[in-house]
């Protein structure tokens, strides 16, 4: 029986210990705009592995994760991840002012997939991407009828604001 009680009066004695230890303080929470940095940093990855999860993310965080566009654009022509590229980029549907360089080199790739992103994105930009429109219009020759009509509305898209100020001076 005594040893009972030593056991007993053992564990009591730890759990008081225990209980008056403070726990660690907890990391600050990251923010949505932190994840995507590290998120962009992953689809630079070596490991192939890598890059698709990190794209896999990003569609989950759809319009927010609109910084990750001009990375996701250098996935498009690799094989192996054009794919996870491709569905990022679908739900993401916004953009930045800053990805305007990488759009416009993507206006000429070889590849129709890659400009018919880059031309979507630009549209998405509206009057912003206005210097885009020297190399929008020499794609105007594009066999493609439903890339020329996306041509078209981007087009229409960059121009349309600014000439309304233009010529109204309103806005």
């Amino acid at each position: 029986m005594r040893a009972g009680f030593i056991v007993a009066e053992w564990s009591l004695g730890c759990g008081a210990v225990l209980a008056q230890e403070e726990a660690p303080p907890s990391p600050p929470a990251k923010t949505r705009a932190q994840e995507v940095q590290e998120l962009i940093r992953l689809l630079d990855d070596k490991n192939p592995v890598a890059r698709y999860q990190a794209a896999r993310s990003i569609v989950l965080m759809g319009p927010e994760a609109k910084t990750a566009v001009p990375a996701l654009f250098g996935l498009l022509s690799s094989e192996e991840d054009q794919d996870a590229a491709r569905s990022a980029l679908r739900e993401i549907d916004a953009v930045t002012i800053e990805a305007l360089p990488v759009l416009r080199a993507a206006l000429k790739s070889d590849e129709g997939r890659i400009r018919y992103y880059a031309v979507f994105f630009l549209k998405k930009l509206g009057p912003a991407a206005k210097d885009a429109l020297p190399e929008l219009r020499r794609l105007q020759d594009d066999n493609s009828s439903r890339f020329r009509r996306s041509l078209e509305e981007a087009i229409r898209a960059i121009e349309g604001e600014a000439f309304m100020i233009g010529v109204l001076g309103v806005l």
